[in-house]
């Protein structure tokens, strides 16, 4: 039984290595009507110049804007918690909520506000 969730896990880690981006971004909670225009701008921003590589070796590079970041990730044994480490130490936990080759959904805490991240492949990358 252990053997067969560790290979889900498994599974689970080779469909995350790659690049993806966001082709969605919502807040569970409203957004107030006088920060909608300045959240819909960020949404936009980030669909079009975001980018998240997961590697097989543990790593992971986001991509906003030519800024690149750098940390470690880890999914838990369950397939449905992603545990990230960025460069300045802190960590940082993802719920997934869905994940297949082809569709990347998962959620997180952003300022006491739960965003959802509807995310898809990106083009081919290199490594």
């Amino acid at each position: 039984m252990l053997l067969a969730l560790q290979a889900c896990s498994g599974d689970k880690s080779k469909m995350l290595t790659k690049t993806w981006r966001i082709e969605n971004l919502r807040y569970l909670q409203d957004v107030p009507p006088e920060l909608k225009p300045q959240v819909d701008g960020w949404v936009g921003k980030m669909k079009d110049a975001f980018t998240l590589t997961y590697y097989q070796d543990g790593t992971y590079e986001t991509n906003l804007l030519d800024q690149k970041m750098k940390g470690t990730w880890k999914l838990d044994w369950t397939g449905k918690h992603i545990s990230s480490v960025g460069a300045d130490g802190k960590q940082v936990e993802y719920k997934i909520q869905k994940l297949t080759d082809t569709e990347y959904i998962f959620e997180m805490n952003i300022e006491k506000q739960v965003v959802i991240f509807e995310m898809v492949p990106a083009q081919k990358q290199d490594k």
